[in-house]
């Protein structure tokens, strides 16, 4: 198996609230062409925390203070390998004499972004990361400049996650609040949709973005995610632009959503997910930002069973056979079966615009919203096995009920703790 890559990226931020880009080269191996935050390889001899120091020191010819904020996993596109994304927020303490070195130097350009545009331009992890670190920085997250990664690592266990939350009626009242106000643009939204729709006005602040939207269980680019493949399970086509929306501002880019999309399709059926897709597109064309998704690669059949091998495999936990899994699966189940291999894994899920992980959460979400509870088990199963804690599923399902009601989400719900039951 190819060595995992670890690699540490550093956010600065200037007074305009804009975050420094560099962009690499064409030439180079890892992400070619592709603006990055200023971030570099961690070599084997090298501890994480000197990473970002070093680059800045070495090729923007500043000594800096970075301390520890997130990580992300993920995987480098050329190869596949694991990969390690740390970042780190920097502050610059002094400018130093003399110029980068151009031979050594990965990037060819350097300009300042506002962070909603870096966000969308960024590759998957670098967005995550960037995103994290502004909500945490306006959330007056207090960043240790002298923190370390592994002080990070030795801090107090959190708080388990089947403990009870116990906050007053006012609390949960101004985050519902404040997390509708700043997505309408409408101070005072709470009021208003409470005074023309009542108690269910009242639930909808105080419940869902009050309580659910507060748990902590998923970060924000994942609860849009789950959000947007419940509703869209539902046809809830409103509720699938609106969690879009709040998903680009969370760190997904469009092409993640117009992925959510092409998975509906496979759970769900093509009108699903036609009307999803036609209004995502007219929204962004409508806000002047218009957006043109690519084709899909065609494949012949022969790399569709390969793919689809590869993707059984993950998805199943054990060995498929290329040469026969679309004859086994016409065998059991008639052109559905041959179908499932040849399309939904052999070119849907090997598509590389959302990751397996990601995939799975997505298609949870849309199974249990649908109310496909013989597909909830093997999920849950999937969805951990790709790199979903069990934390993190309980958050999806707390979301989907949201969208389909406590009575499937129950369902799901009782599955989910007897395997992190029998996982110990």
């Amino acid at each position: 198996m190819p060595e995992s890559l670890i690699i540490g990226y550093g956010v600065v931020l200037d007074d305009e609230g804009r975050v420094m880009l560099l962009r690499r080269r064409a030439h180079e191996s890892l992400w070619p062409g592709q603006w990055w935050l200023p971030g570099d390889v961690t070599p084997l001899d090298e501890e994480p925390d000197d990473t970002v120091p070093r680059l800045f020191e070495h090729l923007l010819r500043q000594r800096v203070r970075a301390a520890y904020a997130h990580t992300v996993y993920g995987e480098e596109p050329s190869s596949g390998r694991h990969t390690v994304h740390n970042v780190y927020l920097v502050t610059v303490e002094q400018s130093l004499d003399g110029a980068p070195d151009d031979e050594t130097n990965p990037f060819d350009a350097m300009e300042w972004w506002d962070v909603s545009s870096a966000v969308a331009e960024l590759p998957e992890p670098q967005a995550e990361l960037l995103s994290t670190v502004v909500q945490r920085r306006e959330s007056g997250w207090d960043f240790d400049l002298d923190s370390t990664l592994d002080d990070l690592f030795a801090e107090s266990a959190p708080t388990p996650s089947h403990a009870v939350p116990n906050r007053v009626h006012v609390e949960r009242r101004a985050a519902g609040d404040a997390i509708l106000s700043e997505l309408t643009g409408q101070v005072g939204f709470a009021e208003a949709i409470e005074s023309r729709m009542g108690p269910f006005g009242s639930y909808l602040v105080d419940h869902i973005w009050g309580d659910i939207w507060q748990d902590g269980q998923l970060s924000g680019r994942d609860r849009s995610l789950a959000a947007m493949s419940a509703a869209g399970a539902l046809m809830q086509i409103d509720g699938f632009a609106f969690n879009a929306s709040i998903g680009l501002r969370n760190g997904l880019r469009r092409e993640e959503i117009v992925e959510v999309c092409v998975q509906l399709a496979v759970e769900c059926g093509f009108p699903y997910a036609n009307l999803a897709l036609t209004r995502v597109l007219s929204d962004w064309r409508e806000s002047g930002t218009p957006y043109q998704p690519n084709a899909a690669t065609g494949k012949d059949d022969e790399q569709r069973r390969q793919d689809a091998a590869d993707i059984a495999s993950a998805l199943l936990g054990r060995h498929a056979d290329a040469q026969s899994i679309a004859e086994d699966a016409q065998g059991q189940l008639g052109s559905v079966g041959r179908l499932t291999v040849d399309w939904a894994w052999g070119d849907v899920w090997s598509r590389d615009q959302l990751s397996h992980r990601d995939r799975a959460l997505a298609v949870l979400a849309m199974h249990l919203s649908a109310g496909r509870e013989p597909e909830l088990e093997s999920d849950l199963r999937t969805a951990s096995r790709l790199g979903c804690s069990w934390d993190e599923l309980d958050g999806v399902i707390a979301i989907a009920s949201a969208f389909c009601g406590l009575p499937r989400a129950t369902d799901a719900a009782r599955i989910l703790q007897r395997l992190r039951g029998q996982a110990g």
